[in-house]
């Protein structure tokens, strides 16, 4: 992630600024971007927990009406950008691991409701 804002320090972080987390945030107020940094845990992949993460983020975000608050000062998102911080891996894929589990116990509709969260996560943008 080295590039001119980083360097400059212009973005800011904000949000879940939990260390053990799987997503976090960061704002530039320059262009009214919002980061959102996917770092998984284990393999790189969309996780129930990443999943709820990013759904819990973005449900804030809806409820604020596009408007973050950082350091009590309050902020309007305009744009919102989908990064990673795995190295070698931007686009994540569906947790393999959970898919073998569910399809051996022969739980539908556990996949159903995963692929729902997918779903919804990619729909609320």
């Amino acid at each position: 992630m080295s590039n001119m804002n980083d360097a400059m320090g212009l973005r800011m972080r904000y949000g879940n600024t939990n260390t053990n987390g799987q997503f976090d945030t960061e704002y530039d107020p320059t262009s009214a971007t919002v980061w959102g940094f996917m770092n998984p845990k284990g393999n790189p992949c969309f996780s129930l927990a990443l999943l709820k993460e990013i759904r819990e983020h973005d449900a804030a975000l809806e409820a604020n009406g596009g408007v973050i608050t950082v350091e009590g000062e309050s902020y309007p998102v305009r744009y919102y950008v989908g990064a990673s911080r795995a190295p070698g891996a931007y686009n994540l894929g569906g947790d393999l691991g959970l898919f073998m589990l569910l399809i051996k116990a022969h739980d539908r509709t556990a996949l159903g409701r995963y692929a729902e969260k997918c779903i919804d996560n990619l729909y609320a943008r």
